[in-house]
This record gives structure tokens, sequence and C-alpha cells, in this order.
């Protein structure tokens, strides 16, 4: 058996095992929060929709379309969910003199001009204050699988300006039985980074056949702003493995018996 020969059987496998072992991207309504909704339900920091997209305002309890938000804890309700569109022109008539609005955290997806992300922060002082600040998506129609390895990424950043780091929390769940799994990482002010969350189900799990759920959550007076969002699912085939290693395990006979000769 030639080289080329030996070369063009790993070839000919290592696509079919890449292809096998590759993620399926599950569908999420509204995943970089372009999309507002009904702004009759939510008050907008500017004069209009077309002002939001083109320099950059804010919706006060209003995430847009297929997320909703809810708090815990305190009394406070302004300004603790919304969707935020980052200045493009420098425009400072809309928030006063606030320079975050201006040299803050912009949106990082691959979307139009102005495009716009999720935020959240806890309001409120002392006993008021917030405990938790969430945007929460509830996946109709996906249901926890067994077998599965679960990827849900997430782009998350805060402002340059803050004087503290944010806390926050990325969370896939299910509707009756709360998480499945949970992270956050240190993020560099003013820069946006992408957190992934992992979960196996396994081939046994009490929690089958739930729905599926997405939370952002703040835990910080420290705006969060969330974009991008993406979940995957993915499952090797042992069928596929195997082959493959068949295939190099016959290579390694064949160079044994070849050299024994020698």
């Amino acid at each position: 058996m030639t080289k080329s020969i030996k070369v063009g059987i790993v070839a000919l496998f290592s696509p079919v095992l890449a292809a096998n072992l590759c993620a399926s991207s599950i569908g999420i309504v509204n995943p970089s929060f372009e999309s507002l909704g009904n702004l009759n339900n939510g008050y907008l920091t500017c004069a209009s929709i077309a002002v939001f997209q083109a320099k950059g305002c804010r919706t006060d309890e209003n995430p847009g379309t297929g997320w909703i938000g809810s708090f815990a804890g305190g009394a406070d309700n302004t300004m603790q969910f919304g969707v935020t569109s980052p200045y493009l022109t420098g425009d400072l008539s809309l928030t006063g003199l606030d320079p975050s609005y201006v040299t803050g955290v912009k949106d990082p997806g691959p979307n139009v001009a102005g495009g716009s992300y999720g935020y959240v922060a806890l309001r409120g002082a002392g006993a008021t204050l917030n405990t938790q600040v969430d945007l929460t998506q509830t996946l109709t129609g996906v249901f926890l699988e067994l077998n599965l390895d679960y990827i849900l990424r997430v782009s998350v950043g805060y402002r340059a300006q803050a004087a503290t780091p944010t806390a926050y929390s990325v969370i896939l769940g299910t509707t009756t039985g709360g998480e499945l799994a949970s992270n956050s990482v240190a993020l560099t002010p003013g820069q946006w980074t992408d957190v992934a969350v992992v979960y196996s189900s396994g081939a046994s799990n009490a929690r089958a056949g739930q729905t599926l759920t997405i939370t952002l959550r703040g835990l910080s007076t420290v705006e969060t702003g969330f974009d991008n969002v993406r979940l995957d699912a993915a499952v090797p085939e042992p069928g596929t493995v195997f082959l493959l290693g068949g295939s190099l395990l016959g290579l390694w006979a064949y160079r044994r018996k070849r050299a024994s000769k020698v």
C-alpha cells in the first residue's frame, strides 16, 4: 500500500467523522435583540424607532420579541431590562451628558448599523434593591433529549465607564425543573466576550422531555449587555468512530506486516 493510498483512507473517513460530530443549531427567536416588538408595552427613551436604530437609545421594561423580562426582590422596576442601541453619531441630546451611552459597549453581531442588544441591571437601594433581573426565552417545541451535548453561547459585555465589574449568569434550563447548567466568566470593560454553557443530558435523565429555556441573568447594578444568543446540540455516532478506528488499525497492521518482511 502506497503512502498516497494511506493518506487517502484517512482523508476519506475524517470528513465523515467530522460531519457526524458537528452540532445542529436550535432556533432562537430574536437572538440579537433586533426585533423590538410592541413598543407600546415599554418606554422608548428617544423620539421614534428610526432614531433608536440610527442614533441609539433604549427601551424600558421591553426586551423585544421572544424574550420576557422579570426581577426578584426589591420594589424598583425602572430601567431594569430592555434593549439598548449604541450611538453612532455621538449625539448627546438623548441622554444628557452621560458619556457611557456614546463610548460604551458596541453591538458585536453582524447586524445593520445601530444594531441593538439586550440589557439587565439591578435597580433600587437598600431594601428596595433587586436581587436579580432576568431575560428569559422559552424554546417552544424544543425539549431536552437524551444522549445530547447542548452548547449555549452568548456574547456578554458591559460599559467601559463602569467603576466596578458586573456580575451575571448565562443559564440553560427547563420550564419545570429550573437550571440545568450555567456559566459566567470575567469580562473586560467595553468589550464583548463569548460565554459558553455546556450540558450533557446523558443516557438517562429525569428531566428528559421538558421544554428548554434560556435565561440571561443580571446580578449587579452595573448594566450588563447580552447579544448573539446561540444554542447547538451535538452527538457523536459511535459507528463512525469505530469505522475510522478500524481503518487506522488496518494501517497499523499493514505497517507491522511490511516491517516484518524487511
